[in-house]
């Protein structure tokens, strides 16, 4: 989207004068009249300070806060995708979905392991139990009373192993379906169901699914010529207009690039602003 032009509103202040005119009747008297108690009548005028606004054009595009390729959080196969090109998604809506079959799987065994060292851990705690109860009656011996310490502790960091093992594998089955991190409009798809997706970058394999733009706000990308670049400050007001509305744009400097184009000898200005809705145009 092509911005038509920015126009930067600078300040600047013009004083008035205070006048004040004698009655023509009084100019031409002479100094007898005068010392007669003559007649003056006088006009006052106020000082006032009024702004005027001096333009300045300059042109650029219009860009999105942000814009990401969304990728996979797990590997495997694109089994659905929920979205395409230019439909438009809120924060956390789902995407598109990766195979589940493997990660319910995996949940299903760390489960499993989870159930097994709960077991053996409660088995460690009677024989523990069992082994300190006789201990103060001298009917077992000191290493036996280590042994079942030992192998109580060994039980309950296990089953802290497996609940991070299951813990883990959820979390995985969770990020098989992927979201969308803002509100935004899908702008690009670029795989298909049953591209297999990875998650690391890897040469011949693809990572990324779509491409999502954050519309809600936009930002005007201008070139302002080096030799005004004095007159621009940060937070300065500005109008954006855009090709294809008639009304413009209330705007602010938001960024001054300090940088110079040595080709163009210009300076890139930044002004954000809410968009516009463009179904109703």
């Amino acid at each position: 989207m092509v911005v038509k032009k920015v126009i930067m509103l600078l300040s600047l202040v013009m004083l008035g004068l205070v006048s004040g005119c004698a009655s023509e009747d009084t100019e031409n008297a002479n100094d007898d009249d005068i010392h007669k108690s003559a007649t003056f009548e006088v006009d006052f005028l106020t000082a006032k300070s009024e702004p005027l606004a001096e333009p300045v054009e300059v042109f650029g595009t219009i860009a999105a806060k942000q814009s990401s390729a969304i990728g996979a959080l797990v590997e495997g196969p694109l089994e659905t995708m929920f979205v395409t090109v230019g439909d438009r998604v809120k924060k956390g809506q789902a995407l598109f979905q990766i195979r589940q079959a493997d990660y319910k799987r995996r949940v299903a065994e760390a489960s499993a392991a989870l159930r097994l060292t709960e077991a053996q851990a409660t088995q460690a705690q009677r024989q523990y139990d069992r082994v300190i109860a006789l201990a103060p009656r001298g009917f077992v011996s000191k290493a036996q009373v280590e042994r079942v310490e030992t192998d109580l502790i060994v039980a309950k960091a296990q089953v802290s192993q497996s609940q991070s093992l299951l813990a883990t594998a959820k979390q995985a089955l969770r990020d098989t379906v992927a979201r969308a991190p803002y509100n935004g409009v899908v702008t690009a798809r670029l795989v298909d169901e049953g591209s297999y997706l990875n998650n690391r970058f890897s040469m011949g394999e693809q990572s990324a699914a779509l491409q999502l733009q954050e519309l809600e706000i936009v930002a005007a990308i201008v070139s302002a010529p080096q030799a005004r670049v004095d007159d621009f400050k940060l937070n300065q007001k500005a109008k954006v207009y855009i090709d294809g509305f008639d009304e413009p744009f209330d705007s602010f400097v938001f960024i001054i690039n300090d940088r110079v184009d040595p080709e163009s000898r210009t300076v890139e200005l930044r002004l954000p602003d809410k968009k516009p809705e463009l179904s109703d145009q």
